[in-house]
C-alpha cells in the first residue's frame, strides 16, 4: 500500500510539473505576441510621425473639388451597385419541408370499355347515393412514416382495394384523394389538395359534395391503359408549384380561395374541364415531380382492384417576395461594398491633388508638442 501511495503522490508531483511548464509556455508565445503587435504599432508609427490637414476657405476652389470629389464617391457608387443588377432583392428563396396530412376524403373511379361502364366509391354519401348501381365499397389503408423524426410525415402510403367481379374489365382509373397541406416557416396557409384524373359520370344532375377549406389546389391525371389491369401504382414527390412569389412573412390571401363553392348546387363546377381550368389560374397548385405509373395486367381469379399511391414530402425550394427590412439590408450590403473600393480610389486622387499643391491649400500638421501649426 505504501509503494501505491507513493506512486500516486509521484506521478502527482509529475503532473504538477507539467502543468506549469505548461503555463510557462503559454505565457511565454502570449507575451511574444504581444510584444510583436506593439512593435508593429511603433513600426507603423514611425513610418507616419505626423498627421498632414489641409485647409481652405469655404468658396476655395480646393474646398469646392473636396465637396465634388465627397458627392462623386456617393453617386458613382450608387451607379455602380445600381447598374451592376439585383440592387433590390424584390424576391428571395429557401428551403422548408411542408406538413402534409391525409383528410380521409376520396373519390375513386374505374373506368370499363365504355363510358357507361364505370364503378364508384367516396368518402361522399350524396355522391354514393347518386350512383346506385355504379357504388363498390371499397376499403382504404393509410400509411404514414416520419424518418427523422421531425412531427412531419415524411411518406404518405394509400392502398386502397377495390372489389369488382371475373367479368369486369378496367382500363382506366379516376382517383382524388384529400391533404392538408401547411407551410409556417415565412408565409402560413394552409391548402387542401385534390389529387384527380379526369372523368364523366353518367347522371348530369347529381349533386356533388366536396368538403374543401379556405384553400385547395389540385393534382390533376387522366390515367388509361389499353388492355386490363387488375391494380394501379403511382409514387412521386409532393412538389408545390409557384405561380407567384410567397409572402415574406405572415398569412398568404393569394391562393385563390376554394377550388369547388360547396355550397353551389350548380352541377357545372364539378365539370372536370372547369375544374381543370380553374385550377390552372391559381397561384400556387400541387404536381407529383418524378411521378412512376405502373399498371398490373389483369390475370385469371382477380377479383380486387388495387390502387396503391406512395407520395414522397421532401424539403424544396420555394420563392418569397422580400420584405422592406431585407430589401434595404441587402441594397446596403452592396452599397457598402462598392463604396469602400471607390472612397479609397477618390481618397488617393485627393491626396494627390493635395500633396503636390496642385490646388491652393495651407497645410496643417501637429508639432512634437502636439500643437496644431501652418
Amino acid at each position: 500500500m505504501k509503494t501505491a501511495y507513493v506512486l500516486v503522490f509521484k506521478n502527482l508531483g509529475e503532473l504538477m510539473v507539467y502543468s506549469k511548464k505548461q503555463s510557462f509556455r503559454i505565457l511565454h508565445w502570449f507575451l511574444f505576441i504581444v510584444a510583436s503587435i506593439a512593435w508593429v504599432c511603433v513600426f507603423i508609427a514611425s513610418v507616419y510621425p505626423y498627421t498632414w490637414k489641409y485647409k481652405a476657405s469655404k468658396c476655395s476652389t480646393a474646398y469646392c473639388c473636396s465637396i465634388a470629389l465627397f458627392a462623386f464617391t456617393l453617386l458613382f457608387t450608387l451607379f455602380i451597385a445600381f447598374t451592376a443588377q439585383g440592387f433590390w432583392k424584390k424576391f428571395g428563396e429557401y428551403r422548408e419541408q411542408a406538413t402534409v396530412y391525409y383528410k380521409h376524403r376520396f373519390i375513386i373511379l374505374l373506368k370499363g370499355e365504355v363510358p357507361n361502364n364505370y364503378y364508384v366509391w367516396s368518402s361522399y354519401p350524396l355522391l354514393n347515393h347518386a350512383e346506385g348501381t355504379h357504388v363498390r365499397i371499397a376499403v382504404l389503408e393509410e400509411y404514414e412514416s416520419d424518418f427523422n423524426d421531425d412531427g412531419k410525415p415524411d411518406l404518405i402510403e394509400l392502398n386502397v382495394t377495390f372489389p369488382i367481379e371475373g367479368k369486369d374489365k378496367i382500363y382506366g382509373i379516376f382517383y382524388m384523394f384529400l391533404f392538408d397541406y401547411q407551410l409556417d416557416q415565412r408565409s402560413r396557409f394552409s391548402v387542401c389538395i385534390f389529387s384527380l384524373a379526369q372523368s364523366v359520370f353518367k347522371d348530369e344532375n347529381v349533386s356533388i359534395f366536396v368538403l374543401a377549406e379556405e384553400m385547395e389546389t389540385a393534382l390533376l391525371d387522366d390515367l388509361e391503359r389499353a388492355t386490363m389491369s387488375s391494380s394501379l401504382t403511382v409514387s412521386g414527390d409532393l412538389w408545390l408549384d409557384q405561380a407567384a412569389p410567397l409572402w415574406s412573412s405572415g398569412r398568404d390571401p393569394g391562393h385563390g380561395g376554394a377550388l369547388i363553392n360547396e355550397s353551389s348546387l350548380d352541377l357545372s363546377q364539378y365539370n372536370p374541364a372547369a375544374i381543370v381550368s380553374r385550377n390552372s389560374f391559381r397561384n400556387f397548385t400541387t404536381i407529383l415531380k418524378k411521378k412512376s405509373i405502373v399498371w398490373t395486367p389483369k390475370r385469371a381469379g382477380d377479383d380486387d382492384f388495387i390502387l396503391r399511391m406512395s407520395i414522397r414530402i421532401l424539403e424544396q425550394q420555394l420563392f418569397y417576395r422580400t420584405g422592406l427590412l431585407e430589401l434595404l439590408k441587402w441594397a446596403w450590403i452592396q452599397y457598402f461594398a462598392c463604396f469602400v473600393i471607390v472612397h479609397f480610389l477618390v481618397n488617393k486622387l485627393r491626396k494627390f491633388l493635395f500633396e503636390n499643391h496642385l490646388l491652393d491649400t495651407i497645410v496643417v500638421r501637429r508639432n512634437h508638442f502636439n500643437e496644431l501649426e501652418e
